[in-house]
């Protein structure tokens, strides 16, 4: 099979979508995986919120003071744009990637010099993890006490070879585990990367959600007890719960829609009035935040992106955070 032959295949199957995503926690000295119960309630109060934000020259990380009501730039680096930032589960760990360049070319996406940082909140500073290269695409995320990272990458000695290496760190930043597997995408296609789930159930097993056709309902499991939510159409993205399950926050989110129509949505649903409390809806994925106190989100309108804090249990806004060329709780849209 010539060259040219082979790079037409490699345009007609990766006509990929540069995606980026993370998740939470990690590993013990001993270069073991530490798997825990996992729980979805809420377990910190934030001091310091870090957010990615771009105002001009450098996409960098912004730090904002709950006490001060200021925000400010972080961290930047020269040909460094932080692509993707992500809190552990229970904000006790950040974790960043960044890369010196992104985007689509010739219908393949490429992401370059891709690098891996740590954040330490309670000391506001940022540590050098590792190099992870060059990739296709990056999927990153907490899974229990692990930070797992998976992308994909033209092999080197194939043309027809696209290798997927997954990496688990500790939250520490060790490496503790990396393997790579090697797929003809010609015979068998493009490699997926592993799914994120979201359990529907509460933590207790008390209470839970379930989508029928284009409705959503709540339920009291142990009472078989159903009750109607909204009407939604949208499948269901992620759920958390507060710490004491009077709320519950859930997601939406459609791919592939017009930009013109919103394709994510945001509900607080009260466990107790049963009843959805507040809804938001934006252009793309709306990323979150839970506290014991505030329900932290993004939204993007198509023109304007900004990052807000809302006081969940007395129905308040308390903030929005705007910068000049965009921010995120993970990224700049």
């Amino acid at each position: 099979m010539n060259k040219s032959f082979t790079m037409f295949l490699v345009l007609f199957v990766c006509t990929v979508v540069f995606l980026i995503s993370c998740t939470e926690d990690a590993a013990d000295s001993k270069k073991e995986i530490i798997r825990t119960v996992k729980d979805t309630s809420v377990v910190k109060e934030l001091d310091l919120l870090f957010f990615v934000g771009s105002s001009g020259s450098y996409t960098g990380i912004y730090r904002y003071d709950f006490s001060t009501d200021n925000y400010e730039m972080f961290w930047s680096a020269r040909n460094e744009k932080v692509v993707k930032l992500l809190y552990s589960d229970d904000l006790r760990y950040i974790f960043f990637l960044t890369a010196r360049s992104f985007g689509i070319k010739n219908g393949i996406s490429f992401i370059n010099d891709i690098k891996l940082y740590k954040l330490i909140p309670g000391l506001s500073m940022a540590e050098y993890v590792a190099d992870i290269g060059n990739a296709i695409q990056i999927f990153a995320y907490w899974e229990d006490m692990n930070f797992r990272i998976q992308f994909t990458s033209f092999d080197l000695r194939v043309a027809t070879y696209i290798n997927r290496t997954n990496q688990i760190y500790s939250p520490f930043g060790k490496l503790v585990r990396q393997t790579t597997d090697v797929f003809d995408f010609i015979k068998n296609g493009y490699p997926p990367f592993d799914a994120q789930t979201s359990s529907p159930v509460s933590p207790s097993g008390r209470f839970g959600f379930t989508q029928n056709d284009s409705s959503l309902y709540f339920n009291i499991i142990p009472e078989q007890k159903e009750f109607f939510v909204d009407a939604i159409g949208e499948p269901i993205n992620k759920i958390t719960w507060s710490r004491d399950e009077n709320y519950a926050f859930i997601t939406t989110l459609v791919e592939n829609r017009s930009e013109r129509e919103a394709n994510s949505a945001l509900i607080v649903y009260n466990t107790i009035s049963r009843k959805p409390e507040r809804e938001w809806k934006s252009i793309g994925k709306i990323n979150y935040l839970i506290t014991n106190r505030y329900l932290i989100f993004d939204l993007f309108d198509g023109n304007k992106s900004s990052i807000n804090v809302y006081g969940y249990k007395k129905f308040e806004d308390i903030k929005e955070i705007s910068l000049r060329n965009g921010c995120g709780l993970t990224a700049v849209p």
